[in-house]
Protein backbone atom coordinates (compact mmCIF):
# COMPACT_ATOMS: atom_id res chain seq x y z
CA UNK A 1 0.00 0.00 0.00
CA UNK A 2 1.32 3.68 -1.03
CA UNK A 3 0.58 6.07 2.06
CA UNK A 4 1.63 8.64 0.05
CA UNK A 5 -0.90 7.71 -2.70
CA UNK A 6 -4.41 8.87 -4.16
CA UNK A 7 -7.04 7.64 -1.59
CA UNK A 8 -10.78 6.57 -3.10
CA UNK A 9 -13.78 6.23 -0.68
CA UNK A 10 -16.00 3.40 -2.20
CA UNK A 11 -19.72 4.10 -0.50
CA UNK A 12 -21.71 1.46 -0.02
CA UNK A 13 -24.39 2.84 1.64
CA UNK A 14 -25.36 4.21 -1.54
CA UNK A 15 -24.71 1.46 -3.99
CA UNK A 16 -27.70 -0.31 -1.75
CA UNK A 17 -29.65 3.10 -2.07
CA UNK A 18 -29.14 3.50 -5.83
CA UNK A 19 -30.67 -0.06 -5.58
CA UNK A 20 -33.32 0.35 -3.81
CA UNK A 21 -34.61 3.70 -5.15
CA UNK A 22 -34.63 2.41 -8.70
CA UNK A 23 -36.53 -1.04 -7.71
CA UNK A 24 -39.27 1.18 -6.02
CA UNK A 25 -40.16 2.33 -9.75
CA UNK A 26 -40.32 -1.29 -10.77
CA UNK A 27 -43.70 -3.25 -12.12
CA UNK A 28 -44.66 -5.20 -9.28
CA UNK A 29 -43.16 -8.79 -9.58
CA UNK A 30 -40.09 -7.66 -11.98
CA UNK A 31 -36.69 -8.56 -10.54
CA UNK A 32 -34.12 -6.13 -10.06
CA UNK A 33 -30.97 -7.74 -11.19
CA UNK A 34 -27.43 -6.22 -10.54
CA UNK A 35 -24.70 -5.88 -13.00
CA UNK A 36 -20.92 -6.53 -11.03
CA UNK A 37 -18.60 -7.54 -14.50
CA UNK A 38 -15.64 -5.86 -14.50
CA UNK A 39 -15.39 -6.27 -10.82
CA UNK A 40 -18.26 -4.02 -10.23
CA UNK A 41 -17.09 -1.37 -12.44
CA UNK A 42 -13.66 -1.38 -11.12
CA UNK A 43 -15.39 -0.81 -7.29
CA UNK A 44 -14.73 -4.43 -6.34
CA UNK A 45 -17.67 -7.33 -6.90
CA UNK A 46 -16.95 -9.65 -3.86
CA UNK A 47 -17.56 -5.81 -1.91
CA UNK A 48 -20.42 -4.78 -3.69
CA UNK A 49 -22.17 -7.84 -4.38
CA UNK A 50 -22.33 -8.46 -0.51
CA UNK A 51 -23.99 -5.16 -0.08
CA UNK A 52 -26.51 -5.59 -3.00
CA UNK A 53 -27.45 -8.89 -1.73
CA UNK A 54 -28.04 -7.45 2.00
CA UNK A 55 -30.26 -4.81 -0.03
CA UNK A 56 -32.31 -7.79 -1.08
CA UNK A 57 -30.85 -8.47 -4.36
CA UNK A 58 -30.92 -12.03 -5.63
CA UNK A 59 -29.63 -11.92 -9.18
CA UNK A 60 -26.21 -10.76 -10.42
CA UNK A 61 -25.00 -10.40 -13.92
CA UNK A 62 -20.91 -10.86 -15.09
CA UNK A 63 -19.22 -11.05 -18.11
CA UNK A 64 -17.16 -14.09 -17.88
CA UNK A 65 -17.30 -17.20 -16.18
CA UNK A 66 -14.03 -16.95 -13.83
CA UNK A 67 -16.49 -14.07 -12.33
CA UNK A 68 -19.19 -16.02 -11.37
CA UNK A 69 -17.13 -18.17 -9.88
CA UNK A 70 -14.92 -15.72 -7.97
CA UNK A 71 -18.41 -14.16 -6.15
CA UNK A 72 -20.23 -17.31 -5.76
CA UNK A 73 -16.94 -17.64 -2.78
CA UNK A 74 -19.72 -14.97 -1.35
CA UNK A 75 -22.69 -15.29 -2.42
CA UNK A 76 -24.87 -17.56 -1.03
CA UNK A 77 -26.67 -20.60 -2.87
CA UNK A 78 -29.88 -18.62 -3.07
CA UNK A 79 -28.28 -16.03 -5.59
CA UNK A 80 -28.61 -16.39 -9.35
CA UNK A 81 -25.45 -15.56 -11.00
CA UNK A 82 -25.89 -15.07 -14.64
CA UNK A 83 -22.73 -14.90 -17.09
CA UNK A 84 -23.28 -12.50 -20.25
CA UNK A 85 -20.57 -14.25 -22.90
CA UNK A 86 -18.35 -16.36 -24.01
CA UNK A 87 -20.27 -20.43 -23.46
CA UNK A 88 -18.18 -23.35 -24.31
CA UNK A 89 -19.06 -26.77 -23.42
CA UNK A 90 -16.70 -26.98 -21.27
CA UNK A 91 -17.42 -24.77 -18.79
CA UNK A 92 -20.22 -27.08 -18.30
CA UNK A 93 -18.83 -28.81 -14.93
CA UNK A 94 -18.65 -25.51 -13.12
CA UNK A 95 -21.64 -24.11 -14.10
CA UNK A 96 -23.63 -27.20 -12.30
CA UNK A 97 -20.96 -26.72 -9.70
CA UNK A 98 -20.96 -23.37 -8.67
CA UNK A 99 -25.32 -23.06 -9.79
CA UNK A 100 -24.43 -20.25 -13.03
CA UNK A 101 -26.59 -19.42 -15.23
CA UNK A 102 -25.41 -19.00 -18.59
CA UNK A 103 -26.80 -16.69 -21.65
CA UNK A 104 -26.39 -18.49 -24.80
CA UNK A 105 -25.95 -15.99 -27.75
CA UNK A 106 -25.71 -17.84 -30.72
CA UNK A 107 -27.51 -20.98 -32.49
CA UNK A 108 -23.48 -22.50 -32.32
CA UNK A 109 -23.62 -21.91 -28.52
CA UNK A 110 -27.17 -23.66 -28.26
CA UNK A 111 -26.00 -26.36 -29.77
CA UNK A 112 -22.83 -26.95 -27.85
CA UNK A 113 -25.12 -26.23 -24.62
CA UNK A 114 -28.17 -28.42 -25.06
CA UNK A 115 -28.69 -32.09 -23.42
CA UNK A 116 -26.56 -31.00 -20.42
CA UNK A 117 -29.24 -30.78 -18.18
CA UNK A 118 -28.88 -26.97 -17.22
CA UNK A 119 -30.49 -24.04 -17.23
CA UNK A 120 -29.63 -20.76 -19.94
CA UNK A 121 -30.58 -17.49 -20.64
CA UNK A 122 -31.09 -16.80 -24.54
CA UNK A 123 -30.35 -13.79 -26.03
CA UNK A 124 -32.09 -12.48 -28.79
CA UNK A 125 -30.26 -9.63 -31.28
CA UNK A 126 -33.39 -6.94 -31.78
CA UNK A 127 -30.77 -4.86 -33.44
CA UNK A 128 -27.94 -3.70 -31.73
CA UNK A 129 -25.86 -6.07 -33.59
CA UNK A 130 -23.46 -7.35 -31.47
CA UNK A 131 -24.03 -10.52 -29.39
CA UNK A 132 -26.98 -12.42 -30.06
CA UNK A 133 -29.25 -15.08 -31.86
CA UNK A 134 -29.33 -13.67 -35.46
CA UNK A 135 -33.17 -13.53 -36.94
CA UNK A 136 -32.11 -16.56 -39.58
CA UNK A 137 -31.77 -19.06 -36.81
CA UNK A 138 -34.76 -18.23 -35.05
CA UNK A 139 -36.94 -20.85 -36.26
CA UNK A 140 -34.24 -23.52 -35.51
CA UNK A 141 -33.23 -22.04 -32.50
CA UNK A 142 -37.52 -22.62 -31.33
CA UNK A 143 -36.88 -26.82 -32.10
CA UNK A 144 -34.22 -26.75 -29.46
CA UNK A 145 -35.24 -25.08 -26.62
CA UNK A 146 -38.28 -27.35 -26.65
CA UNK A 147 -36.28 -29.77 -24.75
CA UNK A 148 -34.00 -27.98 -22.78
CA UNK A 149 -34.74 -25.42 -19.41
CA UNK A 150 -35.16 -21.60 -20.70
CA UNK A 151 -34.72 -19.30 -17.51
CA UNK A 152 -35.61 -16.51 -19.56
CA UNK A 153 -35.55 -14.52 -22.89
CA UNK A 154 -33.27 -11.31 -23.07
CA UNK A 155 -32.16 -9.05 -25.34
CA UNK A 156 -30.28 -5.34 -25.70
CA UNK A 157 -30.94 -1.66 -26.27
CA UNK A 158 -28.86 0.40 -28.70
CA UNK A 159 -30.16 3.59 -27.81
CA UNK A 160 -32.74 3.85 -24.61
CA UNK A 161 -30.44 7.13 -23.11
CA UNK A 162 -31.82 8.51 -25.80
CA UNK A 163 -35.75 9.15 -24.93
CA UNK A 164 -38.35 8.59 -27.90
CA UNK A 165 -35.88 7.45 -29.94
CA UNK A 166 -37.51 5.47 -32.87
CA UNK A 167 -34.79 2.69 -32.57
CA UNK A 168 -34.98 1.39 -29.08
CA UNK A 169 -39.47 1.09 -30.02
CA UNK A 170 -38.68 -0.72 -33.11
CA UNK A 171 -36.24 -3.34 -30.95
CA UNK A 172 -38.82 -3.24 -28.21
CA UNK A 173 -41.41 -4.60 -30.61
CA UNK A 174 -39.19 -7.08 -32.45
CA UNK A 175 -38.52 -8.72 -29.01
CA UNK A 176 -42.44 -8.59 -28.51
CA UNK A 177 -42.58 -10.38 -32.18
CA UNK A 178 -40.52 -12.95 -31.27
CA UNK A 179 -41.46 -13.56 -27.32
CA UNK A 180 -44.86 -14.10 -29.22
CA UNK A 181 -43.22 -16.97 -31.14
CA UNK A 182 -41.30 -18.75 -28.43
CA UNK A 183 -44.16 -18.76 -25.87
CA UNK A 184 -42.01 -18.06 -23.11
CA UNK A 185 -43.40 -16.37 -19.64
CA UNK A 186 -40.21 -14.43 -18.56
CA UNK A 187 -38.41 -11.91 -20.40
CA UNK A 188 -35.89 -8.70 -19.70
CA UNK A 189 -34.80 -6.24 -22.41
CA UNK A 190 -33.59 -3.34 -20.15
CA UNK A 191 -30.88 -2.25 -18.47
CA UNK A 192 -30.77 0.74 -16.21
CA UNK A 193 -31.48 3.22 -19.46
CA UNK A 194 -34.44 0.80 -20.77
CA UNK A 195 -36.33 0.49 -17.18
CA UNK A 196 -35.99 4.60 -16.51
CA UNK A 197 -37.74 4.56 -19.52
CA UNK A 198 -40.91 3.45 -17.98
CA UNK A 199 -43.05 0.19 -17.29
CA UNK A 200 -43.95 -0.80 -20.45
CA UNK A 201 -39.69 -1.60 -20.43
CA UNK A 202 -39.52 -3.67 -17.10
CA UNK A 203 -40.88 -7.04 -18.30
CA UNK A 204 -39.94 -9.52 -15.94
CA UNK A 205 -36.46 -8.51 -15.01
CA UNK A 206 -34.36 -5.62 -15.37
CA UNK A 207 -30.23 -5.65 -15.58
CA UNK A 208 -29.08 -2.57 -13.31
CA UNK A 209 -25.49 -1.48 -13.81
CA UNK A 210 -24.86 2.10 -14.63
CA UNK A 211 -27.26 3.60 -11.95
CA UNK A 212 -25.77 1.10 -9.02
CA UNK A 213 -22.25 3.39 -10.00
CA UNK A 214 -23.76 6.46 -9.88
CA UNK A 215 -23.62 6.88 -13.58
CA UNK A 216 -26.31 9.18 -14.67
CA UNK A 217 -27.59 7.98 -18.40
CA UNK A 218 -29.93 11.11 -19.19
CA UNK A 219 -29.92 14.14 -17.41
CA UNK A 220 -33.88 14.40 -17.97
CA UNK A 221 -34.45 11.08 -16.35
CA UNK A 222 -36.39 11.63 -13.11
CA UNK A 223 -34.93 9.06 -11.03
CA UNK A 224 -30.94 9.54 -10.85
CA UNK A 225 -28.32 8.25 -9.03
CA UNK A 226 -26.32 9.21 -5.91
CA UNK A 227 -22.42 9.73 -6.23
CA UNK A 228 -21.08 6.55 -4.54
CA UNK A 229 -17.19 7.60 -4.69
CA UNK A 230 -14.90 10.57 -3.49
CA UNK A 231 -11.19 10.21 -4.94
CA UNK A 232 -8.37 12.58 -3.38
CA UNK A 233 -5.00 13.14 -3.36
CA UNK A 234 -2.38 14.77 -1.57
CA UNK A 235 -0.24 18.13 -2.98
CA UNK A 236 2.78 17.36 -2.99
CA UNK A 237 4.61 20.45 -3.83
CA UNK A 238 3.21 23.99 -4.63
CA UNK A 239 5.11 27.12 -6.10
CA UNK A 240 4.38 30.55 -8.03
CA UNK A 241 5.34 31.13 -11.86
CA UNK A 242 5.57 34.08 -13.82
CA UNK A 243 3.16 35.09 -16.53
CA UNK A 244 4.10 33.79 -19.82
CA UNK A 245 5.70 30.62 -18.01
CA UNK A 246 5.11 27.06 -19.98
CA UNK A 247 3.32 24.18 -17.88
CA UNK A 248 3.90 20.32 -18.51
CA UNK A 249 5.49 18.31 -21.15
CA UNK A 250 5.14 19.55 -24.77
CA UNK A 251 4.14 23.01 -23.09
CA UNK A 252 0.29 22.74 -24.31
CA UNK A 253 -0.26 25.63 -21.31
CA UNK A 254 1.34 29.04 -21.14
CA UNK A 255 0.28 30.99 -18.09
CA UNK A 256 -1.26 34.56 -18.78
CA UNK A 257 -0.77 35.79 -15.38
CA UNK A 258 1.32 34.73 -12.54
CA UNK A 259 0.29 31.38 -11.20
CA UNK A 260 0.37 29.47 -8.21
CA UNK A 261 0.87 25.70 -8.92
CA UNK A 262 -0.10 22.80 -7.14
CA UNK A 263 1.35 19.51 -7.81
CA UNK A 264 -0.63 16.66 -6.79
CA UNK A 265 0.20 13.05 -6.67
CA UNK A 266 -1.91 11.42 -9.71
CA UNK A 267 -1.60 11.01 -13.17
CA UNK A 268 -2.91 8.61 -16.05
CA UNK A 269 -1.06 5.52 -14.44
CA UNK A 270 -3.85 5.81 -11.85
CA UNK A 271 -6.13 5.81 -14.63
CA UNK A 272 -6.48 9.72 -14.76
CA UNK A 273 -7.84 10.14 -18.74
CA UNK A 274 -5.59 12.17 -20.20
CA UNK A 275 -7.48 14.05 -22.39
CA UNK A 276 -8.27 16.04 -18.90
CA UNK A 277 -5.19 17.82 -19.55
CA UNK A 278 -6.20 21.64 -19.81
CA UNK A 279 -9.76 20.61 -19.07
CA UNK A 280 -10.00 18.82 -15.83
CA UNK A 281 -11.07 20.29 -12.62
CA UNK A 282 -10.08 19.78 -8.97
CA UNK A 283 -12.04 20.73 -5.97
CA UNK A 284 -10.62 21.74 -2.87
CA UNK A 285 -12.47 22.24 0.75
CA UNK A 286 -12.85 24.28 3.79
CA UNK A 287 -13.24 23.28 7.22
CA UNK A 288 -17.02 24.76 6.43
CA UNK A 289 -17.30 22.42 3.43
CA UNK A 290 -17.33 25.01 0.94
CA UNK A 291 -15.73 24.33 -2.16
CA UNK A 292 -13.05 25.94 -4.50
CA UNK A 293 -12.22 25.21 -7.99
CA UNK A 294 -8.47 24.88 -9.42
CA UNK A 295 -8.42 24.12 -13.52
CA UNK A 296 -5.82 20.97 -14.57
CA UNK A 297 -3.26 23.02 -16.59
CA UNK A 298 -0.80 21.33 -18.55
CA UNK A 299 -0.59 17.74 -19.72
CA UNK A 300 -0.90 14.96 -16.92
CA UNK A 301 2.11 13.10 -16.42
CA UNK A 302 2.31 9.52 -15.61
CA UNK A 303 2.51 9.99 -12.02
CA UNK A 304 1.38 13.99 -11.71
CA UNK A 305 -0.83 16.52 -12.56
CA UNK A 306 -0.38 20.45 -11.99
CA UNK A 307 -3.41 22.68 -11.74
CA UNK A 308 -3.64 26.53 -10.93
CA UNK A 309 -4.82 27.34 -7.75
CA UNK A 310 -3.83 31.02 -7.96
CA UNK A 311 -7.72 31.65 -7.25
CA UNK A 312 -8.04 29.40 -4.00
CA UNK A 313 -6.94 30.55 -0.63
CA UNK A 314 -3.47 29.58 -0.02
CA UNK A 315 -4.86 27.94 3.54
CA UNK A 316 -6.20 25.27 1.78
CA UNK A 317 -3.29 24.22 -0.27
CA UNK A 318 -0.25 23.79 1.28
CA UNK A 319 1.92 20.86 0.91
CA UNK A 320 0.04 17.55 2.23
CA UNK A 321 -3.29 19.20 2.00
CA UNK A 322 -5.99 17.08 0.65
CA UNK A 323 -7.45 17.64 -3.79
CA UNK A 324 -10.35 16.34 -4.70
CA UNK A 325 -10.82 14.20 -8.28
CA UNK A 326 -14.14 13.05 -7.97
CA UNK A 327 -17.26 13.68 -5.10
CA UNK A 328 -20.67 14.84 -5.48
CA UNK A 329 -19.79 17.84 -6.87
CA UNK A 330 -17.06 16.90 -9.64
CA UNK A 331 -18.68 13.30 -10.52
CA UNK A 332 -17.81 10.33 -12.85
CA UNK A 333 -20.40 11.96 -14.91
CA UNK A 334 -18.87 15.37 -14.74
CA UNK A 335 -15.46 13.57 -15.65
CA UNK A 336 -16.10 12.06 -18.33
CA UNK A 337 -17.88 15.17 -20.24
CA UNK A 338 -14.67 17.26 -19.47
CA UNK A 339 -12.71 13.99 -21.09
CA UNK A 340 -14.81 13.90 -24.33
CA UNK A 341 -15.86 9.95 -23.44
CA UNK A 342 -18.43 8.30 -21.10
CA UNK A 343 -18.32 8.24 -17.16
CA UNK A 344 -17.73 3.93 -17.81
CA UNK A 345 -14.90 4.46 -19.33
CA UNK A 346 -13.76 6.74 -16.50
CA UNK A 347 -15.20 4.17 -13.40
CA UNK A 348 -13.67 1.31 -15.43
CA UNK A 349 -10.27 3.04 -16.09
CA UNK A 350 -9.24 3.84 -12.42
CA UNK A 351 -7.37 1.60 -11.19
CA UNK A 352 -9.03 0.70 -7.56
CA UNK A 353 -6.86 -2.38 -7.37
CA UNK A 354 -3.45 -1.04 -7.92
CA UNK A 355 -0.87 -0.72 -4.69
CA UNK A 356 -1.13 2.85 -5.37
CA UNK A 357 -4.11 3.19 -4.02
CA UNK A 358 -5.79 3.30 -0.69
CA UNK A 359 -8.81 2.19 -0.51
CA UNK A 360 -11.57 2.56 2.00
CA UNK A 361 -15.44 1.54 1.83
CA UNK A 362 -17.81 2.85 3.96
Amino acid sequence: MNTNGPKIEIDLGAIKENYLSIKKILNKGAIAASVVKADAYGLGAKKVSCCLYEAGCRDFWVAYINEAVDIRKVLPIDANIYVLQGFEKSYIDLIKTHKIIHVINSIEELQAAKNNDITMVLHIDTGLSRLGIRDSDIGQMLEIIKYEKIDHIMSHFSSADEENNPITLGQKNKFDFILSKIKQNRAGISATAGTLLGPDFHYDIVRLGAFLYGIKTNETFQTQPKNVLRLKTRIIQKYEIEEKSAVGYGATFITSRKTKIAVLSIGYADGIKRSLSNRGTVLFYDADKNSYQANIIGNISMDLLTCDVTDVPDCLTNVNDMAYLLDENYSINDMAKDAGTIPYEVLTSINFKSERYNVEYI
